[in-house]
């Protein structure tokens, strides 16, 4: 059985708090698009093909401000 330093313990523990955290943040945004996409569908005028451009548009968008692309 190997020992392992309070660093790599730490490290470990952090790694699986950020990974967990991201898991997290996806789930919730990725709930909420469809619950907005659903009302915006329900709620007005607007065809179906509109509204997945302006959500794509919005997308494209977070992708850029995260730096993603």
């Amino acid at each position: 059985m190997t020992k392992r330093s309070a660093k790599q313990i730490q490290s470990s523990w952090m790694q699986q708090l950020i990974g967990f955290g991201a898991v997290l943040s996806s789930t919730l945004t990725s709930g909420f698009a469809g619950v907005y996409f659903e009302k915006i569908l329900k709620t007005g005028p607007t065809s179906v093909w509109i509204r997945n451009i302006q959500l794509g548009n919005l997308n494209i968008f977070m992708y850029h401000l995260t730096g993603i692309f």
